[in-house]
């Protein structure tokens, strides 16, 4: 009832008995079809947020006020969508890698804190390059917060 016939569950690795193989709230059928995402996989994009929280009405469509299942950053801000890693220059999915230490604040960058899908107080809307509308872009205010350790008006952010 996902879509998807067995053949192309199968050569994708997800569950035919199962709408939902990873439970993230979009059938597998929409994800592979329609969203270009992983049904096997709960946040394709390694933004730190579940597919089911980007594609909020789970119809398999990129909606107005939806950030995108495929891109970590949306707003191509430079900032996760979400919350991710970066290690070494590069980012590493919200995942850390074999070894990782966390050993500063700027191994973390991200607009949507904690991961709830919703823009809170203090966090950058992922659909805009500049949330304040000040002309700072976010990118740019995230990281002169951590690296200044500036008391700047938008480090509240």
């Amino acid at each position: 009832g996902d879509l998807l016939n067995a053949k192309r569950e199968e050569r994708i690795g997800s569950d035919p008995d199962k709408k939902d193989t990873d439970r993230d709230g979009i059938d597998d059928g929409k994800e592979d079809l329609l969203l270009g995402s992983s049904p096997v996989l709960r946040d394709t994009d390694g933004d730190g947020l579940v597919d089911g929280l980007e594609d909020k009405n789970f119809n398999g469509k990129r909606d107005a006020g939806e950030t995108s299942v495929t891109a970590w950053d949306t707003d191509r801000d430079g900032l996760c969508d979400g919350f991710c890693i970066i290690s070494e220059g590069s980012r590493t999915g919200f995942l850390a890698p074999v070894g990782y230490v966390f050993e500063r604040r700027d191994n973390f960058i991200g607009e949507d804190l904690n991961l709830n899908g919703e823009l809170d107080e203090k966090e950058f809307n992922p659909l805009k390059q500049d949330t304040d509308d000040d002309t700072v872009l976010d990118e740019k205010e995230y990281f002169d917060c951590i690296i200044n350790d500036t008391q700047a008006s938008y480090c509240d952010v």
